[in-house]
């Protein structure tokens, strides 16, 4: 996300801002080279599609930061990309005659890396926000993140209100942060962690209460591992959550100096939407529900992932 993704999305660095503000703007990456977007296969390119000078860290190469973060992103056993967003980038970098230089890292460092212009972008989702707006180039949204409240089944936690008297944590860098730390009964007792592995144990072992992280996150969870005996809610819509009514889209950022990736990789993106790529990746993913294709409002109703 948070995002993830909110990852996701979507996925701030303290609140997103933070870490990604603090270091000096890099110099624009200067390897380029001319590629065409082309159409999926069976599809008909657009009129406008036409050789574009493509900028990116080594010529030929989309270098790419990646965490394990199912089913957003990850790295195969094959050294490959994998997960919901990894499938779109890898069909992203092939239509523009790109390879993928896979550079691991998790989603903070990887916001710092495509802002010092040493990776090109990123397959953890971060959402859409005005902050990062103004940090980096965006390309379109591919997808939502309904913010989800993620507990033990033995909890029975459906508003930000139920949170009252419990632990409640997510993901350092996620862009929801300042808004969680903004609700007097959460606050400064907001738990951060690194990675989504972590708080998840952390839940498990009862030394925290609930979380959000996305709820494509902790469903895949549950599908993987039953055993966790965790379940998710869609959170219940809120004035102190705005993303309870309008769920964050997932982007790809891309480093505020180069101009001509976003355009490309928009193209890419407008067809797979069209030809119906995107969809077929999604239901790869169990991710067939409308709240993650039409950012449907979110209903305080038990996930059917559970």
């Amino acid at each position: 996300m948070s995002l993830v993704r909110s990852g996701l999305v979507a996925l701030a660095i303290l609140s997103v801002v933070g870490a990604c503000t603090s270091g000096a703007t890099s110099a624009p990456p200067a390897a380029t080279g001319t590629v065409a977007p082309t159409a999926a296969t069976g599809s008909t390119p657009p009129a406008s599609a036409t050789a574009v000078a493509v900028q990116t860290v080594t010529a030929g190469q989309m270098t790419v930061a990646v965490d394990q973060d199912m089913p957003y992103n990850g790295v195969g056993t094959d050294g490959k990309l994998t997960g919901v967003n990894g499938d779109v980038l890898t069909e992203i970098a092939s239509k523009l005659g790109l390879q993928i230089n896979v550079q691991q890292m998790d989603f903070s460092p990887g916001l710092q890396a495509i802002q010092s212009g040493r990776v090109d972008t990123m397959t953890d989702c971060p959402v859409d926000t005005p902050q990062r707006e103004g940090i980096y180039n965006l390309t379109q949204g591919f997808f939502y993140i309904p913010l989800e409240i993620s507990q033990r089944k033995d909890e029975n936690l459906n508003t930000i209100e139920d949170i009252k008297g419990h632990s409640f944590g997510t993901i350092q860098g996620y862009s929801e942060v300042p808004l969680y730390q903004a609700i007097p009964w959460i606050g400064s007792k907001l738990k951060l962690y690194p990675t989504v592995d972590a708080l998840i144990q952390d839940t498990i072992a009862g030394r925290l209460d609930a979380f959000a992280i996305g709820s494509p996150t902790t469903a895949y969870a549950i599908n993987q591992h039953p055993d966790y005996n965790l379940k998710y809610v869609l959170m219940a819509p809120t004035p102190l959550l705005p993303e309870t009514t309008a769920p964050g889209v997932c982007i790809f950022p891309v480093n505020k100096s180069n101009t001509t990736l976003v355009p490309a990789m928009n193209t890419i993106i407008t067809q797979m939407k069209q030809n119906g790529d995107l969809k077929a990746i999604f239901a790869k993913y169990n991710m067939t529900d409308p709240e993650f294709i039409n950012g449907v409002t979110a209903t305080p109703a038990p996930s059917a992932s559970q």
